[in-house]
């Protein structure tokens, strides 16, 4: 899951706005994906078994599931995000 934390680290870091929370999981970058707000996406070609480690983090009480139609979306506690950004991965 390492892999994955990584890429959520930086999303956050370079968010300058710091007010994006959420993401959504697709199957590839082939995927068409729109919002209407700003929302950080994964790729289960990129990451093996991402629908299990959002789970996961649901679980830990660290995301929460608010998907609204068929694309899984999640939103970011703030304790998740002060982890991510204290997190020195090695």
């Amino acid at each position: 899951m390492d892999e994955l934390l990584r890429e959520m680290k930086r999303d956050v870091e370079s968010d300058d706005s710091h007010l994006v929370r959420e993401f959504a999981l697709l199957s590839s970058k082939n995927v068409r994906f729109s919002s209407g707000k700003a929302r950080f996406v994964y790729y289960k070609t990129e990451h093996p078994q991402l629908r299990e480690k959002a789970e996961l983090l649901v679980d830990r009480r660290l995301v929460q599931d608010v998907t609204p139609g068929n694309t899984p979306i999640y939103r970011m506690s703030d304790a998740f995000i002060a982890m991510l950004k204290a997190w020195k991965p090695e």
